[in-house]
């Protein structure tokens, strides 16, 4: 059996959407997610890398809801002895162009030319499933290589 576990380039996009805009807005808006005491250490963790409350609300999100989920649910599932080779994971960067025509409503702007979260199901059915290409998928044992690679490549 092997396993797919992906993410998408723009998932902080549809996070933005009613992101608090204040600093008194930024816990309750957390709590929606996490419990208190979680909400405060993210706040923490993150403050003064983001330059307005907004992007830091949706940076904290889309680290914690998808990107650090994907990594260690993949490292949990390796952990537990699933062996590598069965663990693909992938990210979405390139945008269906066609669809951009075909966004609606007040966010369209938005999307416009970004993956955002949850739009990956355009590059699953977007074509005859005879001729559907998935591209960009590497196992997990191959980007690890990349890294190292690069880290040694300087």
């Amino acid at each position: 059996m092997s396993l797919l576990i992906g993410e998408v380039e723009h998932e902080e996009v549809m996070y933005a959407i009613g992101a608090p805009t204040t600093q008194e807005g930024l816990l309750p808006g957390l709590l929606n997610y996490y419990k208190g005491s979680v909400a405060e250490a993210l706040m923490e963790h993150y403050t003064g890398k983001h330059p307005d409350v907004a992007t830091m609300y949706t940076g904290i999100v889309t680290d914690v809801q998808v990107r650090a989920t994907t990594r260690n649910f993949a490292k949990a599932l390796v952990d537990g002895g699933v062996p590598i080779r069965d663990i693909y994971r992938y990210r979405i960067s390139l945008p269906i162009k066609a669809e951009d025509d075909k966004l609606l409503g007040p966010h369209a702007e938005k999307f416009k030319g970004k993956v955002v979260h949850a739009f990956d199901f355009l590059h699953w059915w977007y074509g005859p499933i005879e001729t559907m290409v998935i591209v960009g998928i590497l196992r997990e044992s191959d980007l690890r290589q990349r890294r190292i690679q690069r880290f040694e490549n300087g």
